[in-house]
Parts: structure tokens; sequence; C-alpha cells
């Protein structure tokens, strides 16, 4: 009981929507970004369309446009760096409170498109020489303070498990396994990709029983498995960052007591996936390395 405890205070504190209010709550929203912002959303939602399919989805948008613009600010106020516009669309999508969410990404990237006038951020086509993510990518023009910026990287991932994850269970149709406090997840991986049709729960369950522990590879320095992966100073940065938070979860790990269990999902081809970033049996060398089995058998 004690382990399941600590695991749903851990949940709590790395909870993205605890952190995404954190974020609201630090934008003023008299500043001059916010209300050009308003008025690029308003004159973009007020305009008539000639296409039906778009002048439907901008006219079901039911929050205010002030909202809209706060929810964008704490959006690209969450990248450290440049990012795929695609990914950000993606999470203004599920604030949107579309019914369809691709009716809510093609609406965000729009939005994104429209409110870069307000100078929050700057958008790059893949054929800039400054863009280093190869498609379109976004990149803030202003950052968090320092203390916010320090709670959001901590909460980006949700470590292995302290205790057994929640069963996947056939009578609540692929959805309710995994993570204590993310009843809603689905088994398969991918927002669109959900369904209720069978899938070997059963082997899945199988491998989250299994318990795993940190070997003493984990006192080595962290480095990339290609050197070449990391030749600009941008990208650099980012495998350091990286680096030093899964430092911080395996020291969390450790006092924890040494012993945690992953989660498991399938994607929709049935291969089955471990989750997690920082500690991962599927991730880097280096971080398969660290990991041992806690109940260990010779094989003969």
């Amino acid at each position: 009981m004690m382990k399941r405890e600590q695991q749903l205070k851990i949940e709590q504190k790395y909870a993205s929507k605890n952190v995404w209010g954190v974020v609201k709550e630090s934008i003023d929203p008299e500043h001059e970004v916010i209300t050009r912002m308003e008025e690029l959303i308003t004159d973009y939602r007020t305009k008539t369309y000639s296409y039906e399919s778009k002048q439907q989805r901008i006219d079901s948008i039911s929050l205010h446009s002030q909202d809209i613009a706060e929810i964008i600010c704490a959006a690209v106020l969450m990248l450290t760096s440049m990012s795929p516009i695609q990914a950000v669309a993606t999470r203004l999508a599920h604030h949107l409170k579309f019914d369809s969410l691709l009716d809510g990404i093609k609406t965000s990237a729009e939005l994104l498109a429209v409110c870069e006038a307000s100078g929050l951020y700057t958008i790059y086509k893949a054929s800039d020489p400054n863009n280093v993510v190869e498609t379109l990518g976004i990149e803030p023009n202003y950052q968090l303070e320092a203390s916010i910026r320090k709670q959001v990287d901590g909460v980006k991932y949700l470590p292995p498990m302290l205790c057994n994850p929640n069963r996947w269970i056939t009578a609540k149709r692929n959805k309710g396994g995994g993570n204590l406090l993310h009843s809603g997840d689905s088994v398969i991986l991918g927002h669109l990709n959900h369904h209720k049709k069978y899938q070997n729960l059963h082997a899945i369950n199988v491998l989250q029983n299994i318990s795993w522990s940190l070997n003493e590879l984990v006192d080595l320095i962290e480095k990339p498995n290609k050197p070449e992966s990391v030749n600009t100073p941008e990208k650099l940065k980012q495998f350091e960052c990286m680096a030093e938070q899964s430092t911080l979860v395996y020291d969390n790990l450790i006092k924890a007591g040494n012993e945690f269990f992953f989660v498991w999902k399938y994607d929709k081809r049935g291969r089955m996936y471990s989750q997690g970033y920082h500690c991962n049996i599927q991730g880097s060398e280096y971080k398969k390395a660290i990991l041992n089995f806690t109940k260990e058998e010779l094989i003969q």
C-alpha cells in the first residue's frame, strides 16, 4: 500500500494538467502580446470563408478569443527550443474542445499561422537555414520564469511505476490500465488509433508485472549513441538537459527502493512498447545497459 501511495503522489506531481495550469496562471492577460493575439484571433473568426468545411470548423469554436490566446501562449512557452509545428498544433487541439481531433489540429495550425504576427514566436519554413527540425518549425521568442521552467521540465514524462501498473481488463474495452491516474488511457498508442476490438491484454499484463532495478552502470556518465547526433550547440543542450533530468529520475528510483515497473502499450500494428523516456528498456544503449531484472534467474 505504501508503494501505491508513493506512486499516486508522483503521478500528481508529474501530471501535465497540473503544470499546464501553472503556466497559464503565469500569463498576464493584459500583456501586449496577448491583446494582439486576441485581435488576430477575433479577425480570423469573424471572416467569411469560401470553403464550407473551414467555415463550419471556425464557427464551432466555443472558447473566447482571449482564452484561445492564453492557451496558445501556454503551449508555446512550454517549448524550450524550436519544435515541429505539428506537435504544438496537436497539443492545442486537445484544449480547443473540438469533437473531431483532426478538425482541432487543422484549426490549431491555422491559429498558429495567424498569431505569429503577435511576436510571441517565429515560424520557420523547412528550407530556412535556421530551421533545425526539417519541417515547419516554431520557436518561442519569450521564455518562462526559471522557477516555472523547472516545473515544466520536470513533468514532461512519467517515470516508471513504483507499484504494479493497473491491469488492462477486457471489460473496459482496451482502456483503464497502466498508470493509476490515467483511467482514460488506451492500450493502443496514438490518439486516433483506439478501438474496442480484441487485443492480447494478457501479454501486456505479464510484461507490466515484471519488476526492474538499476545497476552500478548508472554511475557512468551518459553519452549519446552517435556523437554526430549532437553536432550543434542546440542539440548538445537538449541532450545535456535530457541526461540531467534522467539522473534525477534514476536517483529517485533508487531512493524509493530500486524496484519499479513499466507500463506497456501496443502500437496500431500490434508491437509492444514500454512507456517512459528518461528510463526505458527500449531506449539508448546506455538506458538498456543500466537495467536489470529485480528477480534474477540463472538460465541454463
